[in-house]
């Protein structure tokens, strides 16, 4: 191994000798152990995409279309969860507010369908919100029967009158 100087620094010197001119470069009593190869520098480009892919999934967690997604969704169940208390709260509900709640529950659904956030704060979120509407969706199911379609029909009546149409 040769010695670099003030003198050499002029000089062009290879990397290889600037490497292990560093590795002799040690403040042990002994110093260098100069028949063991200098230990290989640690490589920084695999350990930077590790770094960056970290630093990724939390700029998307904290990023403001998150955070919309989140609160859209919070919204939601909010109101999935105000829904379900007006049809129990008089027991059985009204034509009206059972209309009410249907036209809820379809604005709802246009804005669930609206998130499109992937990321695993929102998918988790997404998930247990669109359970919340299933069930308000099965519960307004349950209670068509007290309120059944009305018949728009004419109503068969018999006068006693007979008209005869003539054609």
């Amino acid at each position: 191994m040769q010695q670099l100087s003030v003198d050499d620094a002029t000089q062009e010197v290879s990397i290889d000798d600037a490497i292990a001119a560093l590795c002799a470069l040690t403040f042990s009593d002994n110093g260098p152990d100069m028949a063991q190869p200098c230990p290989p520098a640690p490589h920084t480009v695999t350990s930077s995409p590790v770094r960056v892919e970290r630093g990724r999934a939390w700029k998307r967690e904290h990023n403001k279309a998150t955070k919309k997604a989140l609160s859209t969704l919070d919204v939601i169940d909010k109101c999935v969860q105000s829904c379900l208390l007006r049809l129990n709260l008089d027991g059985a509900p009204t034509l009206e507010a059972l209309v009410y709640v249907e036209n809820e529950l379809a604005q709802m659904q246009r804005l669930f369908e609206s998130v499109k956030r992937d990321v695993p704060s929102v998918v988790t979120r997404k998930a247990a919100v669109g359970d919340h509407l299933a069930q308000l969706h099965s519960h307004i199911l349950e209670l068509h029967h007290l309120h059944p379609p009305e018949d728009d029909k004419p109503l068969n009546y018999n006068s006693g009158k007979f008209f005869f149409i003539l054609s």
